[in-house]
C-alpha cells in the first residue's frame, strides 16, 4: 500500500498517427494552383522581356550618340554636405555644362544608394572644373549623358536577362505541373 510520502509518477502514452497522403482531388488542386501561378509568372516574364528589349534598343542608341566637350560645374556627395545626417543614404550629384550649336546647356548626374567609397570614387572621377565628354541626343540636346556612363553594357541587358530567367523558371514549374495533372488523370479512384 502506498504511503502519503510516495511520489506519484504518471506516464502518458501517445500514439503517432501517420499523416495520410493527399488524395487525388488534393493533388490535382495543388497542381492546378501551381500551374496557374506559373502562367502568371510567365506573363510577367514576357512583360519584363519586352521592357528589356526596349532597354537594349535605347542602349544601342545611346552608344551611337554624338559627343561634345563639357565642364563639371558642381561635384558633391552626401558626406560633403554639413547638414546631411550621418546615416543618410549616400548620393552623388555632378552638374555639368556643354555647348551644342552655340547654345549652352546644363545637366546633372545623380547616383543614389551607393556606398560611401563609390560616392568618393565618383567625386574623384568628376572633380570640379574638370573637362568631360558629353553624349547628347541631337533631336533634344538638353538630354545628355556623361560619357562613358552612357556606354552600352550589362545594365542594358539586365531586364532582358531577368525576364528570360523568370520565363525559364515558370516554364519548368508549369511543365512539372502539367505532368502532375496528367498523372492524376491516369489514376482513377475505385
Amino acid at each position: 500500500m502506498p504511503s502519503e510520502n510516495d511520489e506519484r509518477i504518471e506516464i502518458k502514452t501517445t500514439t503517432h498517427v501517420p499523416r495520410q497522403a493527399p488524395n487525388l482531388v488534393e493533388r490535382r488542386a495543388g497542381a492546378q494552383l501551381t500551374l496557374a501561378g506559373s502562367v502568371i509568372i510567365c506573363g510577367l516574364s514576357l512583360l519584363i522581356i519586352a521592357s528589356g528589349i526596349g532597354e537594349v534598343r535605347r542602349g544601342i542608341q545611346r552608344a551611337n550618340l554624338p559627343h561634345t566637350k563639357g565642364l563639371v560645374t558642381k561635384s558633391v556627395a552626401t558626406a560633403q554636405i554639413p547638414e546631411a545626417a550621418a546615416d543618410a543614404t549616400p548620393f552623388v550629384r555632378i552638374e555639368y555644362e556643354y555647348i551644342v550649336d552655340a547654345e549652352t546647356y546644363t545637366n546633372d548626374l545623380m547616383r543614389f544608394g551607393i556606398s560611401n567609397s563609390e560616392a568618393q570614387a565618383t567625386i574623384e572621377r568628376y572633380p570640379l572644373q574638370e573637362q568631360v565628354m558629353i553624349a547628347y541626343w541631337p533631336s533634344n540636346p538638353e538630354a545628355s549623358y556623361l560619357y562613358p556612363s552612357n556606354a552600352f553594357g550589362y545594365r542594358d541587358f539586365k531586364d532582358l536577362l531577368y525576364g528570360v530567367i523568370f520565363l525559364v523558371f515558370s516554364l519548368i514549374i508549369g511543365t512539372r505541373s502539367v505532368g502532375k495533372l496528367r498523372n492524376t488523370r491516369r489514376v482513377q479512384p475505385e
